[in-house]
């Protein structure tokens, strides 16, 4: 499972890098001077603010181990500790 979700996480980086530039050219090409802002800061202003956003949503979903989260029921949980156990070894 650990593999999995590395996967899904390498995979959105990638996108996420493919897209990402393009949208900057967008910002830099279209945006000039709005709201008094030199076009190369508001890629900033956007990447700033999409992680900060990203880091308070998943703060919560990354402490909770299979032992202690709340929404599973006691057969899940101890479903997802045995293939835990069994991915480590």
């Amino acid at each position: 499972e650990h593999t999995f979700l590395s996967a899904i996480l390498y995979f959105g980086l990638l996108v996420s890098s493919a897209f990402g530039r393009l949208i900057a050219a967008g910002v830099l090409a279209y945006m000039d001077e709005a709201m008094g802002v030199q076009p190369w800061r508001w890629p900033l202003h956007f990447h700033s603010r999409s992680e900060r956003s990203n880091s308070w949503n998943m703060q919560g979903f990354m402490k909770r181990q299979p032992h202690n989260t709340r929404w599973t029921s006691s057969a899940e949980r101890r479903l997802a500790q045995m293939r835990l156990a069994e991915d480590v070894g």
